[in-house]
């Protein structure tokens, strides 16, 4: 779960294992530099991790402690680890993060919190909750899903330093809940590892912990596509009712000026799969492929409402299968849905494998593979009154249809967070 500090900036849910992930800015004008530089930079975290799986190899483990070696439960306050982006002193990274419209790029912070994540998630199942020191059993931990994240209305100084941290907040059998993170046997990925338990201690913390069983319990639920309502299927014979009625002598559909067909709005981009953006494990990155699919549906957005937008929300990401090195990566967006100043971007990611694509004969553009959906929620900051979006074959229907309600869900959401402004003062 992300949750802002101070003002709230970043909140959602990572499903890994479950570390609370936050995001705040520091003024290093008003902050202690002593205080500051003595918490670790993204770098430093970085590096220790990779030192941590070194030390954790399954070869240093017999069959025996693999099957029965005895797992503490562990605290939240044992996995809790803050970091930082040194932005105010650092240049070179400065101008990594740094937009077209001299902001942060939110994407770049993905990757540094599926970082974390994938810290947190080590530091809860390493000896004595010390990541430098080898882990109870070795693990590899990787990216399952992302059910949420919401972006707030506060926007991140390029010239200030951003603190990050992160703690387990419930853990199963075999994953863990940054949300993020499930642990399977290096050995063998088709076998679960254990992982450490965690308990509570105190009632904020078995809160958390029960809040984020019920947010497991629905997910598990919800999996797969859901029909359309009866109210939805009205809604969707009432607009082609609407077609027929503007065009009753062919029956052809016809779009008024404000109306603009789902398909036509598509946006897509191709990239081959380098070893730079590769994981701990030789695949590509799970937060490389989030940094992607908002950037493309960020700029998606951006040209559709011709002008200045923000990413308020982005839910249920599921990492359907990994991406490899070489693979070529297709990246294709849409606007799904418009209502007022909001606008609902899909991204869907699939992979061509050009080997295997020779070997069996198979024309490449019809053997991609898909693995990953992404859903973006993103509000125009210059225009009120967008195109309507609407569906022209029934294939784009049910995009519409889970577009509409993945839009009016973050609405709610939206202004469910937002204070009265006798609170706000």
């Amino acid at each position: 779960m992300l949750k802002g500090l101070g003002s709230r900036l970043i909140s959602g849910r990572l499903c890994h294992s479950s570390p609370n992930v936050r995001t705040s800015f520091v003024n290093p004008k008003s902050s202690s530099t002593l205080s500051l530089s003595a918490i670790p930079t993204v770098e430093e975290m970085t590096s220790k991790l990779i030192e941590h799986l070194k030390m954790s190899k399954i070869e240093n483990f017999n069959e025996h402690q693999l099957q029965s070696k005895k797992l503490a439960s562990r605290r939240m306050t044992d996995s809790y680890r803050q970091f930082r982006v040194p932005l105010s002193t650092d240049s070179n990274r400065g101008k990594l993060y740094l937009s077209a419209s001299n902001n942060i790029r939110m994407g770049k912070l993905l990757e540094d919190l599926d970082h974390l994540a994938v810290f947190v998630s080590y530091a809860h199942n390493a000896e004595d909750a010390n990541i430098e020191a080898p882990g109870t059993l070795p693990r590899t931990i990787v990216t399952a899903s992302v059910p949420r994240i919401d972006f707030h209305r506060e926007n991140l100084h390029p010239g200030r330093d951003i603190i990050m941290d992160g703690q387990v907040t419930w853990a199963g059998t075999s994953s863990l809940e940054v949300l993020m993170r499930v642990a399977r046997n290096p050995s063998d990925n088709n076998k679960k590892m254990r992982v450490h338990s965690l308990a509570a201690s105190c009632p904020d913390e078995a809160a958390l912990i029960n809040d984020a069983l019920e947010a497991m319990k629905t997910r598990n639920r919800s999996k797969g596509k859901v029909s359309p309502t009866n109210s939805e299927l009205r809604m969707i014979h009432d607009i082609y009712e609407e077609f027929l009625r503007r065009n009753p002598n062919t029956w052809l559909p016809v779009l008024t000026k404000k109306e603009m067909w789902l398909h036509q709005t598509q946006l897509s981009m191709t990239d081959l799969c380098f070893p730079e953006s590769q994981n701990m494990y030789g695949k590509i990155f799970g937060g490389f492929l989030m940094r992607k699919a908002l950037e493309l549906a960020h700029t998606n957005a951006k040209l559709f409402c011709k002008g200045h937008v923000v990413i308020r929300a982005m839910d249920d990401i599921v990492f359907v299968k990994p991406v490899e090195i070489g693979n070529v990566l297709h990246l294709d967006s849409y606007i799904t849905y418009t209502e007022n100043e909001y606008v609902q971007v899909i991204v869907r990611a699939s992979v061509t494998n050009i080997i295997k694509s020779a070997e069996t004969k198979i024309n490449p553009c019809e053997s991609r593979t898909t693995t990953n959906v992404f859903h973006f929620t993103i509000e125009s900051c210059d225009s009120s009154e967008l195109p309507i979006i609407l569906p022209k074959h029934y294939a784009h229907t049910s995009m519409y249809i889970e577009g509409r309600r993945h839009l009016h869900n973050s609405v709610r959401r939206m202004l469910s967070q937002r204070k009265p402004p006798s609170e706000s003062q």
